[in-house]
């Protein structure tokens, strides 16, 4: 266990242990670049190291940490009080969880870490559907794996997904319901996106917000996948209901999950995004600005344009309906589909040269986040490691984990058997 006293920002910033010499030749990531962060990338590009990990990389801008303090911060002040004084409160409630964090990135050197946050209730269905699968397949190898999803989903690459949208609907918004299932939002550090609370994992983890909770579907989904009757399974909805509620009222917190996903296997199953999914490019992200600026002064009446969300959801719409009718003739869909076939959207790169290089993003990091395909997900045998982090008590957790694992058992006995051709029962 890692303790240690906050000294200040640059203490979460420090530099890691060396590794191999990373190549000369990577690829730059689309945007451009100042004299200042070019030297920067060429002197640790020749270095024998790499200077951060992924969230040491995040605290070692100043501007995201100041974000962090006006986001995280009690009272909040009104703007005509300017004798108030706002006293962050996110060291001391969440500075031991961003170490363990950065630890994990040192420990597994050989992957990418993703953040997502969700509310605790989540937890009763993902951890009954790994005690019915270890009751099928047997114990999980990798015990540091967490289903997200209940269904079988469409193999396909990230590039394909891309690809494909991009034909039949434009720019990707996953705040679409058709796109919950087969997307995981996630930031690319447990921090990104300070000041935007809509995006911030970590102000999904400091309170319940807007995600979905799990309702009957989600049990069916499991049932049918165990061949468990769904009438006996209705049964069981007071007692899984009466369990996530247990959860829901042992902390004020939500849970905080990391990613690990390998190397060999990211740039598969993920690409980077700005909001909303949308694919991360510096000119497709300035148009839907404007567009959304646009919006807002010819509305200024409609509430619901008040909200960012709105505008920028209502501009990227407008321009994946142009997109998707003018096809070759529009120049953003030629945009898109080049970067798609440039790799441009590759996690990967843009990783690797802000790890090594923050400066290459000249402050656009803190608004970097990165989409998963849910179908990359599914397989406790891939070698993604997945890590919880909630602030339940043990005593409360151990008394859940127990009586779930009862209703486990009770299901398991409940399941329809299965006769082959050949006669064998399942």
């Amino acid at each position: 266990m890692f303790f240690f006293s906050f000294l200040s920002f640059v203490s979460l910033a420090l530099v890691s242990d060396k590794t191999s010499a990373p190549t000369t030749n990577a690829p730059v990531a689309p945007n451009s670049l100042s004299e200042v962060a070019l030297l920067q990338f060429k002197n640790v590009m020749e270095s024998a190291q790499n200077t951060y990990t992924q969230t040491q990389a995040w605290f070692s801008n100043k501007e995201n940490v100041k974000k962090l303090d006006e986001s995280y911060c009690e009272p909040k002040c009104p703007k005509t009080n300017k004798s108030c004084a706002c006293k962050p409160y996110w060291k001391e409630r969440y500075e031991k969880l961003l170490r363990q964090c950065i630890v994990q990135e040192h420990a597994h050197a050989g992957m990418y870490c993703f953040y997502h946050a969700f509310n605790k209730v989540w937890l009763v269905p993902q951890d009954l559907y790994k005690f019915l699968y270890e009751k099928k397949y047997g114990p999980l190898k990798n015990p540091h794996f967490v289903f997200l999803r209940f269904e079988p989903l469409k193999k396909q690459t990230a590039k394909e997904f891309l690809n494909e949208y991009l034909k039949t609907k434009g720019i990707v918004d996953d705040t679409e319901e058709q796109n919950k299932i087969p997307l995981l939002s996630v930031n690319v550090f447990p921090t990104g996106n300070a000041g935007t609370p809509g995006e911030a994992t970590l102000s999904y983890v400091d309170q319940a917000m807007s995600h979905e909770v799990p309702g009957a579907w989600a049990y069916a989904a499991i049932a049918k996948q165990f061949d468990i009757p769904l009438d006996r399974l209705k049964n069981f909805e007071t007692r899984l209901n009466d369990l996530a509620k247990m959860l829901g009222s042992s902390s004020p917190r939500e849970v905080l999950l990391q990613i690990c996903i390998p190397k060999n296997i990211v740039d598969e199953i993920s690409y980077i995004s700005w909001r909303h999914g949308i694919p991360r490019h510096d000119q497709i992200v300035s148009t839907i600005n404007q567009m959304a600026d646009v919006i807002k002064k010819n509305n200024v009446k409609k509430e619901n344009y008040l909200k960012p969300f709105e505008r920028i959801k209502k501009a990227s719409a407008m321009l994946s309906e142009a997109m998707v009718k003018e096809q070759e003739n529009n120049s953003f869909y030629r945009t898109i589909k080049q970067a798609i076939e440039n790799d441009g959207f590759k996690t990967s790169t843009w990783i690797d040269q802000y790890t090594k290089a923050p400066a290459l993003l000249m402050g656009k990091d803190n608004e970097i986040q990165a989409r998963l395909l849910t179908n990359g997900l599914q397989d406790p045998n891939s070698g993604i490691i997945m890590y919880k982090y909630y602030f339940i008590s043990p005593a409360v957790y151990q008394t859940y984990r127990t009586k779930l694992q009862a209703i486990a058992e009770e299901l398991w006995k409940m399941r329809a058997v299965k006769t082959t051709a050949n006669g064998t029962k399942q």
